[in-house]
């Protein structure tokens, strides 16, 4: 491989990589988003602060309902 080939292949190798860094990051924040909205509609539902242990089950719900909608 030419070192030109070679520097191309780096910089697209670094641009993928990054672009998953990028996607990664998104879901993190769209995924914890998610997980206050709906911490916050169920006690708005509930009517009481939900326990630590709730609060894990019901996001742990919306989180893959939310999975299988985009699959």
């Amino acid at each position: 491989m030419k070192s030109g080939e070679a520097e191309a292949e780096a910089i697209k190798n670094r641009a993928i990589a990054e672009i998953n860094r990028a996607k990664d990051q998104a879901l993190d924040e769209l995924f914890s988003t998610l997980a206050r909205q709906v911490s916050q509609a169920t006690e708005q539902v509930v009517g009481r602060a939900l326990t630590g242990s709730d609060q894990e089950r019901l996001i742990q719900d919306a989180v893959q309902q939310f999975a299988r909608q985009k699959a």
